[in-house]
């Protein structure tokens, strides 16, 4: 893919062999061109969430909530599971 933009920043990062070979590993996976494309578009998708106003605070808060949700249709079902087995 040809690139449109001209890239003239550059960011380093210091990695752990570990760290590198996962990142490696990871870019295979997703089909990124190299390992500095899947970081480009992780830390893209990382500023998407962040201008948008989703933040951790607010993530925490939602997946709490739906946690509670889960609880309490788990709780329904059991109760359902029992009503079922009565009435056979």
């Amino acid at each position: 893919m040809p690139v449109f933009k001209v890239r003239n920043r550059m960011l380093n990062v210091r990695l752990s062999d570990d760290e590198y070979e996962e990142l490696v590993r990871l870019a295979e996976a997703r089909g990124a061109h190299s390992t500095s494309d899947l970081a480009r578009q992780a830390l893209a998708e990382f500023m998407a969430r962040e201008t948008s106003g989703s933040t951790s605070h607010e993530m925490s808060n939602r997946i709490a909530q739906l946690e509670a949700e889960v609880r309490r249709l788990s709780r329904i079902l059991g109760t359902l599971a029992t009503v079922a087995r009565e009435d056979t």
